[in-house]
């Protein structure tokens, strides 16, 4: 038998056997839906419960004062929030009237771009 009658055979199989499978997904996707719709009207949980509530870490003090804003970003003081709106606002007007490159600036600036890129 040469490859030839052989690689035939094989995508015979296939052309048999792939609408099966695709089928065979659908159906199960599909009892999948109808089975949680069936519990969901039973009122058992679809999904396993949830790990145990002893499970979840204690919050402390000491995690509560790490998680905590810094008082320099703590928008809850007016003057600091007003004060950062200002530095944010002065940025953005600094970054709309940058230039854009254009010629041959903006080919080595995508020359060397792609080369750092390459080496990473």
């Amino acid at each position: 038998m040469d490859l030839q009658q052989k690689l035939k055979e094989v995508d015979a199989a296939w052309d048999r056997w792939f609408p099966r499978a695709v089928r065979a997904v659908n159906k199960i996707a599909e009892l999948n839906r109808k089975r949680a719709r069936l519990r969901a009207m039973l009122g058992k949980p679809t999904a396993k419960p949830a790990a145990n509530a002893a499970a979840k870490p204690k919050v402390t003090a000491t995690m509560t004062a790490a998680l905590a804003v810094p008082p320099f970003l703590d928008r809850a003081d007016p003057h600091i929030a007003e004060t950062l709106t200002k530095a944010r606002k002065a940025a953005e007007a600094e970054a709309r009237k940058a230039m854009p490159l254009a010629g041959r600036q903006a080919e080595a600036f995508l020359k060397n771009s792609k080369k750092a890129s390459k080496t990473k």
